[in-house]
């Protein structure tokens, strides 16, 4: 175990290991523009402290953990973790989509990378276990290149800097804000998830006993999530700057992460979490073939349950 990820379980340990009726429900996040909207309702008394409570660790992988063991609640994660956690055994529930990436995701490279076929032979630093072994499979086959053409290392996104500045790595897979730190030092971009819209999206995820026995809080949650994104979209600027104390963008940068995101609204979310025919159940089945492909699953979870609209306000 990293001393990390021990630092991190120390601190979400630290709180009660059983939810209370008065205790707000644990809700784990990294750092991602997408989740901040969380954030931004707290900060803005739109997020009820009684019913929900943020928890911000270092990576997705301690999130994951977090929710593993039964330490939070719930958790903003991509879908591609969301399938994974249910693999693994852990009763989660996808509730609200927080964002599909349309640009925020990308592979980049040092300058004397030339193009996408250039990568092949190349050492290529990408988080393992997420969702950047997806973007970077969606960039390889459009070089007709596989996984075994490259080397792989495993770099969490907040040591990409790092390893890009000590020439420790060709390729870098990243995504906001990161990967605006990495063109800031001269990483030029590849391909970004643009080029795969729909695939890579980011979700709320609850426990099912979060739903059986505290549904209210479970519905703040989704109402706090939309209220920030009103906020957000009445109040653009306001919002971005308040958003960058966390995130610590240039203004244009600023501006360029959240072009590259694709928030829905109640309405959207509504026909995205159908259960009959929403599209979130089509992605999360396509999604669960290509993981599997990838190695990044063992057996396919059982997929039934997996998406609720319960949750969202009518619009």
């Amino acid at each position: 175990m990293t001393l990390r990820l021990l630092f991190s379980l120390i601190t979400v340990l630290s709180l009660s290991g059983c939810l209370q009726e008065d205790t707000p429900l644990r809700i784990g996040t990294n750092v991602w523009p997408g989740y901040e909207l969380l954030y931004l309702a707290r900060d803005k008394g739109l997020l009820p402290e009684n019913h929900v409570r943020l928890v911000e660790l270092p990576a997705a992988t301690d999130v994951m953990e977090a929710v593993m063991v039964g330490r939070l609640e719930g958790a903003a994660v991509t879908l591609d973790e969301a399938i994974r956690l249910r693999e693994r055994g852990a009763p989660v529930v996808v509730i609200l989509v927080c964002d599909i990436s349309d640009g925020a995701d990308a592979v980049l490279a040092r300058e004397s990378v030339r193009d996408l076929a250039d990568i092949k032979g190349r050492v290529v630093a990408v988080p393992f276990d997420s969702v950047g072994l997806l973007v970077l499979d969606a960039a390889l086959t459009e070089a007709g290149l596989t996984l075994n053409d490259v080397t792989l290392r495993d770099v969490p996104p907040g040591h990409h800097v790092s390893v890009l500045e000590q020439g420790k790595a060709d390729v870098l897979v990243s995504f906001e804000p990161f990967s605006s730190h990495l063109r800031d030092r001269g990483a030029v971009t590849l391909f970004d998830s643009s080029a795969i819209r729909g695939r890579i999206v980011d979700v709320l995820v609850v426990r099912q006993e979060a739903i059986d026995d505290h549904p209210e809080k479970v519905s703040s949650l989704t109402r706090g999530f939309l209220e920030g994104r009103r906020v957000l979209m009445a109040h653009r600027e306001e919002s971005l700057a308040h958003i960058n104390r966390r995130l610590q963008l240039s203004p244009s940068e600023l501006q360029t992460v959240y072009n590259k995101l694709h928030i829905p609204g109640a309405e959207e979310n509504k026909r995205l979490l159908d259960k009959s025919s929403g599209r979130l159940i089509r992605t999360s089945e396509a999604l669960t073939t290509l993981m599997k492909l990838n190695g990044m699953l063992g057996s396919p979870p059982d997929l039934s349950g997996f998406i609720t609209d319960e949750f969202i306000p009518e619009p």
